[in-house]
């Protein structure tokens, strides 16, 4: 029998404890708390924050005291947001600072998040791919829109719970040479396409069960013409805002697709949480991309008071389209175009993150794909991207400033980049790398060493 197997999986880290540690640095650059990053874009509410960033200022991000440290390989393509948890007890191995990266090809890697020369292995490792038998699902690449090949494995970012020692994920799997079918049957009801649904928790029938019930609902005004157009909303992630001031104080953010035979310009839409609006009830439609977004926005709140929202988004043809910067005040956005954009064009809209002291030091980080978004494969590194917060027109710090030093691989499309601790995680193909800070002036490319997916060489 042919079988396509999707596997709901926690891993229970039985025998990992988790505990505080300091990373061994210079103590003029330790950081007294490090947080985790435990599940996509840093919270469930998405918005892509780390404010606990005591060690990345934007006097330090640049190309003298900025660059990359090394690489590791792993066994598949990366469309997972690298996730961190500080001061893992790994048996055997002492107390380490964590990176945990899922592949396409179905495996979980647990990585030393400081120190790759003492440890070049995988402190941890487990694979739900058993060949012959048991693989991640070949891509059926017959047409055009196969996004994620040659395999198909872990594609959604895993959620870590620092309490319970677990890890959840969804893995991919193939029994057969051929993908059998799975089939959903339901009882009828209302279809939420093109929408923002909120749902509420109950107990099941069944003790230790439970179940959504629909609660409220959004869905564009011209949803039908989304819905004829390939214009569909899920194509980005919601962001729900931190409270606003104004007469909806609890928002959301919703921007997917855009097609001009629905709009001139893909919307932005800001939704009220409390009242989500059903069909057109939106607080506030502005104009956004021409084609829509790929992409999840990012907040941060500077300690002038003023709150932003970033967003890059898409044009088709190679065109491109800016990283974008937004100003929201009392829960509308004022005014209703970018107050700033990145100096250059991407390709493909990239989801940015924030790290920043709370209020202050605010750096916006994005990855560029220099490739368009259709050809499934890219051909041309990945670019890290660091931003000044406050006005993203200017740029701190990319790696083409020093490429010999700082290219890393081929980009994947969607990639997030996590910044923690002085560091920066980045997910490429066919390893992932991370560039980080170095608390004293760098080394220069004659004395650097690096890892690489082939192997280590000193230069």
């Amino acid at each position: 029998m042919n079988v396509l197997n999707i596997l709901r999986t926690a891993l229970h880290l039985a025998s990992v404890a988790l505990l505080l540690c300091m990373r061994p640095a210079d103590n003029a650059f330790a950081q007294a708390t490090i947080p985790a990053v435990a599940t996509y874009h840093n919270d469930p509410q998405r918005t892509g924050q780390n404010l606990q960033e005591t060690i990345l200022t934007p006097a330090n991000v640049n190309s003298t005291q900025f660059g990359k440290l090394f690489s590791y390989p792993v066994d598949g393509q990366l469309y997972t947001q690298p996730l961190y948890v500080p001061g893992v007890t790994i048996p055997g191995k002492g107390v380490h600072n964590v990176v945990y990266v899922t592949t396409e090809a179905d495996s979980v890697y647990a990585f030393d998040a400081d120190n790759a020369a003492a440890n070049p292995a995988p402190l941890w490792y487990v694979s739900f791919a058993k060949p012959p038998k048991v693989v991640a699902v070949p891509a059926n690449c017959n047409n055009s829109s196969c996004t994620i090949q040659p395999t198909q494995g872990i594609t959604g970012t895993p959620v870590i719970s620092t309490e319970n020692k677990t890890i959840y994920l969804v893995a991919r799997t193939q029994e057969t040479t051929t993908a059998g079918k799975l089939s959903h049957a339901g009882t009828g009801g209302d279809n939420y396409g093109d929408s923002v649904v909120k749902l509420h928790l109950t107990a099941g029938a069944t003790k230790g069960t439970y179940r959504f019930t629909v609660e409220d609902y959004f869905t564009p005004s011209d949803q039908e013409c989304r819905s004829q157009n390939d214009a569909d909303l899920g194509s980005g992630r919601v962001m729900v805002l931190p409270t606003q001031t104004g007469p909806a104080p609890h928002e959301l953010l919703a921007a997917g697709k855009g097609n001009p035979k629905c709009d001139s310009s893909s919307p932005i839409e800001l939704v009220n949480t409390q009242n989500v609006g059903k069909l057109g009830g939106q607080v506030q439609s502005i104009q956004g991309s021409i084609n829509g977004y790929f992409a999840t926005p990012a907040y941060w709140e500077p300690a002038s008071g003023r709150r932003f929202i970033y967003l890059g988004g898409l044009v088709f043809a190679g065109l491109g389209d800016y990283l974008r910067q937004y100003s929201i005040s009392k829960g509308n956005i004022d005014p209703a175009t970018s107050i700033a954009e990145s100096p250059e064009m991407f390709k493909v809209g990239a989801t940015p993150s924030v790290s920043a002291n709370g209020g202050t030091n605010g750096i916006v980080w994005a990855i560029e794909r220099p490739d368009a978004l259709e050809p499934p494969i890219s051909v041309h590194p990945s670019v890290l991207r660091a931003y000044d917060a406050r006005n993203i027109a200017t740029e701190l710090y990319n790696s083409n400033m020093n490429p010999t030093r700082d290219a890393a691989a081929p980009a994947n499309k969607f990639a997030v980049p996590t910044v923690v601790n002085g560091k920066v995680y980045v997910g490429n193909k066919p390893s992932w790398t991370y560039t980080a800070y170095f608390p004293k002036p760098m080394k220069t490319a004659t004395n650097a060493h690096f890892m690489t997916a082939g192997g280590t060489f000193d230069s």
